[in-house]
């Protein structure tokens, strides 16, 4: 039996075609590149855990802790009352009231925060 013969572009072009492909696949993933993502890393220490607020400077987990009690008082405080914003914390300084939170602190997270 004899052996089929190709044409020599055909077997060009089959052997091209994986480099091609990579080509495609590498534009695509430039494009990707291009848009980057945006994280607001930011804590929000109205609805953040206990964990994700000691990841903010010189935050430990009693001081994560004690903001999150004084979070739930001040959020049923509110509701009781019938607000309607039931926030706790409204901007950086309203962690003053928090116990083991002082001015120097709140220097230091303000930055870390986001209250929306």
């Amino acid at each position: 039996m004899r052996a089929k013969s190709y044409p020599a572009d055909l077997i060009i072009v089959l052997l091209a075609l994986p480099m091609l492909w990579a080509v495609v696949v590498s534009l695509e993933r430039d494009d990707e590149r291009q848009a980057p993502l945006i994280v607001d890393s930011r804590v929000n220490p109205n609805a953040a855990p206990w964990w994700e607020l000691t990841s903010l400077p010189k935050v430990g987990e009693v001081t994560a802790k004690a903001i999150i009690a004084y979070r739930e008082q001040e959020v049923g405080a509110a509701l009781d009352r019938g607000e309607q914003d039931v926030r706790a914390f409204k901007e950086a300084a309203d962690l003053d009231s928090v116990p083991r939170i002082g001015v120097k602190t709140i220097a230091r997270v303000a930055p870390h925060l986001r209250f929306r």
